[in-house]
């Protein structure tokens, strides 16, 4: 071989040599390779943000619509389909702007899947009606989100999201006096409240640990001070009771509380031991503007004299009266419950003489709140009695003193006897105190005792107290001051 093919063979040797020793441009190969896994996660992020966007959206909707289906669940009949048609209704829908990018609309709707009422979420137990549906679970998917650059990696060419919420209503009562009382209309088969407005109930009050059945009245555990029996007293008597707040569920407090009589005779501008003789110049336990009960006046200090029950064969004729009960009461033809039906000829031929009721159908509280709307209409008969309080006068009266709201239990369904905690309330009842709580006739007389601490026989005597309240009105959420509330809240 001459010298100039031996020198060509050699260069050649040396260019195959310096191409496998050289490693300039190894890194394209590898950005090569990180271009495709870029391109991947770019399109991971743009498509999967423009989804979890939608996501949210999707949420917002759901949560809305939940909120909107759980404050229609008040345990009356048709709540459900009430809940149904808010859940629909499309006040509050939540612009999906990402979704069905490519469709040339703007409107993106989001679509309800499922809808699914609940009594209780431990174990998500479906509801049966209207009565126990507590809870709404509304399921829903967004339109079709297209996806920009993961199909061209081989996955999908849309998404969508899918997105739940579950939305329960709870009502509290705050700010009312800790009673309740069995629904007087209960029976082992009927466990519905249907008493009507303007029917008297006369309840009685029962004994320590005793059963409680429908026609008694008793006393709840107040969520601030629980079972002490001056704090529950003067919870009673209070103008704007302090006791916290009650839901769907109440502890029963039980047998009797000191002073429960007295304390709910406040309200007649009565002031008497046990806690309350105090209490005649403490604002907080004012009378109400009308006090009429046909007690008689015996004397003592003129602005807060002794009173006693109007007895006829001491005092003769009445001259002023309370309310009389409903008549079906005389003639034994019912017992706890009346019929609305009382004798308002003669409430006015007595207190309002010459004076023809403005219409003979109205209710007890009706009267009353006439007497106090209109000039100079309270009765008063001069040295008998005045239904003007004259012991404790308010100054104001922004709530009703004779009005009140009590928790309706189920006694029987519930077997509440005693101490029975997490009762269920069937409703809050607005009743009308038509005259003092008293005892009933033949009730033992008690000597000694008056004081801070009762007597045995006092004691005794407490237990056959008679209550009697004419009904006004089932409350609803926003009624007498915000009192009752609905408390609509998410849960997952």
């Amino acid at each position: 071989m001459n010298k100039a093919g031996k020198y060509k063979l050699n260069a050649l040797k040396t260019i195959a040599r310096d191409f496998r020793r050289d490693q300039s441009g190894a890194i394209a190969v590898y950005i090569g390779l990180l271009l495709l896994v870029l391109a991947g996660v770019g399109a991971l992020t743009l498509d999967l943000g423009r989804l979890f966007v939608t996501g949210t959206e999707t949420q917002s909707y759901v949560d809305a619509a939940a909120l909107a289906g759980a404050y229609q669940l008040d345990g009356q009949p048709g709540s459900r389909a009430r809940a149904t048609t808010a859940i629909n209704d499309k006040l509050f829908t939540n612009s999906q702007a990402l979704g069905a990018l490519n469709a040339g609309t703007d409107s993106h709707p989001v679509n309800i899947d499922t809808i699914t009422f609940y009594s209780n979420l431990i174990g998500n137990v479906v509801a049966t009606s209207d009565a126990d549906a507590n809870f709404v679970q509304v399921s829903a998917s967004s339109t079709a989100v297209e996806n920009a650059l993961i199909g061209i990696l081989g996955g999908p060419d849309t998404s969508k999201a899918v997105r739940a919420a579950t939305a329960g209503n709870t009502q509290v009562i705050c700010e009312i006096p800790p009673l309740m009382m069995c629904n007087p209309d209960e029976t082992a088969s009927h466990t519905a409240f249907s008493v009507p407005a303007g029917s008297q109930y006369i309840a009685k009050y029962t004994g320590p640990g005793a059963g409680m059945a429908p026609g008694t009245f008793g006393l709840l555990d107040s969520p601030t001070c629980g079972q002490g029996s001056k704090c529950i007293a003067e919870l009673l008597g209070h103008r704007r009771p302090a006791s916290g707040c009650y839901s769907a569920t109440v502890d029963i407090r039980p047998g009797q509380a000191n002073g429960v009589r007295n304390a709910l005779n406040t309200r007649f501008d009565m002031y008497d031991n046990p806690f309350f003789g105090s209490k005649k110049n403490d604002p907080n336990y004012h009378a109400a503007l009308n006090v009429t009960k046909g007690w008689k006046d015996t004397g003592g200090n003129p602005n807060c004299p002794n009173l006693e029950p109007w007895n006829l064969a001491d005092h003769g004729a009445p001259e002023l009266t309370k309310f009389p009960r409903d008549t079906c009461y005389s003639d034994a033809s019912c017992a706890r419950v009346g019929d609305g039906i009382w004798d308002i000829g003669k409430y006015f031929t007595i207190n309002h003489p010459g004076v023809t009721p403005p219409n003979p159908n109205m209710s007890r509280y009706e009267v009353y709140r006439w007497e106090i709307d209109t000039p100079n209409n309270i009765p008063n008969a001069t040295g008998v009695e005045n239904g003007n309080p004259t012991c404790n006068v308010p100054a104001t009266d922004p709530r009703d003193r004779r009005t009140f709201v009590m928790a309706v239990v189920n006694c029987l369904d519930q077997n509440v006897a005693g101490n029975t905690d997490d009762v269920e309330v069937v409703t809050y009842m607005e009743v009308f105190l038509t005259e003092p709580v008293d005892f009933p006739s033949g009730t033992a007389t008690c000597t000694g005792g008056g004081g801070e601490t009762p007597t045995e026989c006092e004691k005794t005597k407490n237990q056959k107290m008679e209550f009697v309240v004419e009904m006004i009105r089932e409350v609803s959420p926003g009624a007498l001051d915000g009192v009752l509330h609905d408390l609509v809240q998410l849960y997952r």
